[in-house]
């Protein structure tokens, strides 16, 4: 399969976006930074202000529903991104997105960092994850930008992917089996190529896309941070128990 590479070279991208600190990739990466803080954050007001709530919600949710909703999101995330760039939406939309995907990936995760704690004693396994989470997907950026490939060739792999896999998630919560390991270590490969990605997005249409374009492609990465940063504390949290 014909790999697509960005229509410009590195060096013209760089004099064009990344000559200063109001570059778009530092713009990019200042959105992205800023939306993990923000959820940490809230997370910490949740499980400080509201311990005995925050708990309980694991037996309303549980870990598979939570998996279906990771997903869900990074899927329907980068379809709603591309649709407000394609119609030039205003910043404050865009901010809007990006602001109600926190929040929502806040909400969602609860029951499963309230399972790590029950199942701990602490949030130790959890910054574990936060930090094979981090370096991953810092290697997988660099591989974009030492390759220079947008990775759109991923985007059928993508859709049909995440549909197969929100279709055995709805099938083990009907069904009540279990997806094993084995699912687990295949969706950690699929928030890998979804980060790849949407790096790659970065690199081509959000910046194409011109003035805040920088925010959706925070938006998108945050999804897809997120969605990695789940599958890797499941992860280690079957490799605890």
């Amino acid at each position: 399969m014909e790999q697509n590479t960005y229509p410009y070279s590195l060096d013209d991208f760089e004099s064009r976006a990344v000559a200063g600190p109001g570059s778009f990739l530092v713009k990019t990466y200042a959105h992205l930074f800023g939306a993990i803080v923000l959820f940490a954050l809230l997370e910490a007001v949740l499980f400080t202000v509201f311990p005995t709530q925050v708990l309980g919600a694991i037996s309303a949710l549980g870990p598979k529903g939570t998996g279906l909703l990771i997903l869900g999101l990074c899927f329907a995330t980068s379809f709603i991104s591309g649709l407000l760039l394609s119609r030039s939406q205003s910043r404050l939309a865009q901010y809007a997105a990006l602001g109600l995907n926190v929040v929502l990936e806040t909400l969602i995760f609860v029951p499963i960092l309230a399972y790590a704690v029950l199942l701990t004693n602490n949030l130790g396994i959890a910054l574990h994850a936060a930090v094979g989470t981090v370096l991953l997907t810092a290697l997988l950026s660099v591989i974009v930008f030492m390759t220079r490939n947008n990775f759109s060739f991923l985007r059928p792999f993508l859709f049909f992917a995440s549909i197969a896999a929100l279709g055995l998630i709805v099938a083990s919560l009907i069904f009540g089996f279990t997806l094993g390991t084995i699912f687990v270590y295949a969706m950690i490969a699929l928030a890998c190529c979804y980060i790849l990605f949407s790096t790659g997005k970065v690199m081509d249409s959000y910046y194409e896309g011109g003035d805040g374009g920088y925010i959706l492609a925070a938006s998108e990465l945050f999804v897809s941070v997120m969605m990695l940063f789940y599958y890797i504390l499941i992860a280690l949290l079957n490799r605890s128990r």
